[in-house]
């Protein structure tokens, strides 16, 4: 809350946020049923600012998808997120985060990922585009890929689904 700009109300909705109430009530968390646990991170168009916390890890045990798109993120995909096991839908796209895309990323099962309309660097890893393996079950990829005349992210390996 206090790293991507909530304390200083810049979000635009941080209904239940730092008050008593059970973090399954606070807005863009989403639980379980049971509300025991974190389902979904929620929050495309929070005016979420800065970086993405290491403390998401916290998390880790059952988030399923991580929904921060539309927002003012910068810097570069957190540690944390490679925590994240159950993890199968990942939305940072349209933010202005930088950096380089970590291969484990590809290794933790995701099925769709978002990371367009960034500013990042370096080569897309490979092994994301190896879906016809069942250890990765990428089903949707949205990246941006440069021309040979554009600085940015480099993909060899996906010409047909990156996006």
């Amino acid at each position: 809350y206090y790293t991507t700009g909530g304390v200083t109300n810049s979000w635009s909705d941080s209904t239940n946020w730092l008050t008593e109430k059970s973090v399954c009530e606070w807005n863009g968390i989403v639980c379980n049923r049971a509300g025991t646990y974190v389902e979904k991170i929620n929050m495309p168009l929070f005016t979420l600012q800065n970086e993405i916390p290491n403390e998401l890890a916290l998390l880790a045990d059952n988030v399923k998808e991580v929904m921060f798109r539309g927002n003012e993120l910068t810097g570069s995909i957190p540690s944390g997120l490679l925590e994240m096991t159950e993890l199968k839908s990942l939305f940072l796209d349209n933010n202005q985060m930088s950096g380089t895309i970590p291969t484990q990323l590809a290794s933790i099962g995701l099925i769709t990922v978002r990371l367009q309309h960034n500013n990042f660097l370096g080569t897309f890893p490979f092994e994301f585009c190896s879906g016809l393996s069942p250890k990765y079950p990428l089903q949707f990829l949205s990246v941006d890929c440069i021309t040979a005349t554009k600085e940015g992210l480099v993909c060899f390996c996906c010409q047909n689904n990156c996006f």
